[in-house]
């Protein structure tokens, strides 16, 4: 059975929707029976007995299998984040805030100016690097959607394969994302730094990174927990 879409079985002679459940260690005859895939041939399948011979039944993904390999990801990708943003922390230390403090408000030395955009590049390949390593995220989510517990998200996910960072998006959400890549623009600077003494700039450089790191690595959290809950639903099917 593949790992990220349906199997089409054939029913055999004496096969039932328990035995298929049992052949394909699924969670429950609900697995089968409510499955999108199945909506057409529900009547048959729900009838007591032996299946219809030569019935076609389509064979959801195993949603637990599924959660398990998630939920590692997850787990991986969790230590990756926060080593990049205290990455982050640490170049800000050595390059931008000795900057600002030989600089003046508004901040727009040469220097600054050339940290920012060193740090934004630096954001940038390992929202890539991240990004091409969450493609699994898509793939799950779209065996996911093919389950009886198949949630909105899930459906969305499997719908944004065409986005590169569609994966990383989902883990860590647009939101995060969105502060995340635009965390060194110079125009979220000069709000953020506006009437600010060198001092009182840096101490907010500092606790924006904190912000952000925390925002990111929390949605990730979130799923894992969401994962975490759904598998013990599936086990008490």
């Amino acid at each position: 059975m593949s790992a990220t879409r349906n199997t089409v079985h054939k029913v055999r002679g004496g096969q039932t929707l328990a035995s298929l459940v049992a052949d394909y260690r699924l969670s429950s005859t609900a697995a089968i029976l409510d499955s999108p895939g199945n909506a057409n041939i529900r009547s048959q399948l729900a009838a007591e007995g032996e299946l219809p011979f030569d019935l076609f039944v389509q064979i959801p993904p195993n949603a637990h299998d599924v959660l398990s390999e998630r939920m590692q990801l997850l787990n991986e990708l969790k230590p990756v984040l926060l080593a990049h943003f205290d990455s982050l922390r640490e170049l800000a230390e050595s390059d931008l805030l000795p900057a600002m403090r030989n600089d003046s408000p508004p901040f727009q030395s040469d220097e600054v100016m050339l940290v920012l955009q060193n740090l934004g590049e630096f954001s940038q390949r390992a929202i890539d690097q991240i990004g091409a390593k969450s493609v699994r995220f898509v793939e799950l989510g779209k065996a996911m959607s093919l389950t009886h517990v198949a949630t909105s998200q899930d459906s969305a996910l499997a719908a944004s394969s065409a986005q590169a960072t569609a994966g990383l998006t989902w883990a860590v959400s647009s939101h995060g994302l969105s502060l995340w890549q635009s965390l060194w623009s110079r125009d979220v600077w000069d709000d953020k730094w506006e009437g600010r003494s060198s001092d009182a700039a840096v101490q907010l450089t500092m606790q924006t990174i904190t912000t952000v790191r925390s925002i990111v690595v929390q949605q990730a959290d979130r799923h894992f927990r969401e994962s975490l809950l759904l598998q013990k639903r599936l086990q008490s099917e």
